[in-house]
């Protein structure tokens, strides 16, 4: 029979493998789609640059599409369409 403690320690030792595992994936995904550890897209050759510096959909089709969820949203729950236009 396994010691409580001893027990702890097993689930305690492969938790931390699972996310070191977890991590060392992720770290190898980014960096083989041109990301940065990070997650930002390395320097301007990168495929994903444009979606990473400018929105690909105009100020004015985000604000609509805004009105059009506020629409049938209760009044709690929607959002501030004017206010969210700077981000």
């Amino acid at each position: 029979m396994v010691e409580p403690r001893t027990m702890a320690n097993l689930v305690e030792r492969e938790g931390e493998a699972i996310a070191s595992y977890v991590e060392n994936k992720a770290k190898t995904i980014l960096k083989s789609h041109d990301f940065t550890d990070e997650g930002i897209p390395r320097g301007d050759s990168s495929r994903y640059g444009l979606l990473a510096n400018e929105s690909v959909l105009s100020k004015e089709r985000v604000s609509q599409a805004g009105k059009e969820l506020n629409d049938v949203l209760s009044k709690e729950r929607q959002i501030d369409v004017e206010g969210s236009q700077g981000t």
